[in-house]
């Protein structure tokens, strides 16, 4: 799916027949346009070399997957490749969405295979109002990054959340379904980190950048996404330490327990060795026994070692072993 917006004469507006309008497009003209690719046909993707005669290479990059962020400069434009975040609450994990741009003087073009947040925004904005596109493209772009990263910090308040649920369940009954529990959440906040670290770096090369692309004025509203990417950063490794705390206070919960039912089994242990030691001598099958003629004799020895297990309790209680 295609969907374009022009600026020209002071006037933003959507086009309701790309295809037609792109033929005729003058890429040194005044006009510009943004063109938004959603999941688009192969006949869709051909306009990126057709039309823009974007760099194979670029292309290629465009239409793959790319698990890291980037940033290319070419004759003309500047090629990025940048993730948003969405979090799946059935699932509770979070997913990334790629999202590539495509920054010229008279044109910008967002392809992306899945629906965006970020995007469905800024189009709606183009179509209420055109304020945004009437600034420049540049800072369009930023209106659609600034809101894709915001996106991340519910879902880093999310993770938080998860955190101190986990904790709790750490603390009363630890398991190893909470261990599992405990490296997922470990491994998602460190992909995060290896996808918000690059993307902070990306951002920062906008904001320097010298291309002309990019106005002096919309570089410092990139600067305020590089200061939230880098607060991301920052919570995510804090994040990443409460998880390692959590787990540390997982194995050492499951060290106490396990000492504790050593204790419990040592002391009953301890408590049958002289009772055994005991019925085994009245087991020896000695003819000469003084014992053996007692009328009561077993009831003396019953008693005998109920006592002696109740000393040791007493014992045991005193010196505070149980």
């Amino acid at each position: 799916m295609m969907t374009l917006f022009f600026h020209r004469h002071g006037m933003t507006g959507e086009e309701l027949a790309p295809l037609d309008y792109l033929r005729n497009f003058d890429l040194n003209g005044e006009e510009k346009i943004w063109l938004d690719f959603e999941d688009p046909t192969e006949d869709e993707q051909k306009l990126l070399s057709e039309v823009f005669h974007f760099h194979p290479l670029a292309i290629e990059d465009c239409i793959a997957v790319m698990h890291h962020p980037k940033l290319d400069l070419y004759e003309g434009y500047i090629y990025l490749v940048l993730h948003g975040i969405n979090f799946n609450l059935a699932h509770e994990r979070f997913a990334t969405h790629e999202l590539d741009v495509f920054l010229g003087p008279t044109f910008l073009v967002t392809y992306h295979k899945r629906r965006m947040r970020s995007i469905a925004a800024a189009r709606e904005d183009c179509r209420k109002t055109g304020l945004t596109m009437a600034r420049g493209l540049d800072f369009l772009i930023h209106t659609i990054l600034d809101r894709m990263v915001d996106n991340y910090f519910p879902v880093l308040q999310m993770m938080e959340k998860r955190i101190e649920a986990i904790e709790a369940q750490v603390v009363e009954r630890p398991s190893p379904e909470i261990l599992k529990q405990i490296f997922k959440l470990k491994r998602e906040l460190l992909w995060l980190k290896r996808v918000s670290f690059p993307q902070r770096d990306v951002i920062l090369r906008l904001y320097r950048d010298d291309s002309q692309l990019v106005s002096p004025q919309a570089q410092l509203y990139f600067r305020d996404i590089y200061d939230h990417l880098y607060r991301m950063t920052e919570i995510a490794d804090s994040y990443r330490d409460m998880t390692m705390g959590v787990l540390d206070a997982y194995l050492t919960s499951v060290s106490n327990r396990m000492n504790e039912i050593m204790k419990v089994l040592t002391i009953f242990a301890s408590i049958m060795l002289p009772l055994t030691l005991i019925a085994g001598i009245y087991g020896m099958n000695f003819e000469n026994m003084p014992e053996l003629k007692w009328h009561n004799g077993y009831y003396y020895v019953l008693a005998g070692m109920g006592v002696l297990a109740l000393v040791m309790l007493i014992y045991f209680k005193n010196k505070k072993w149980m």
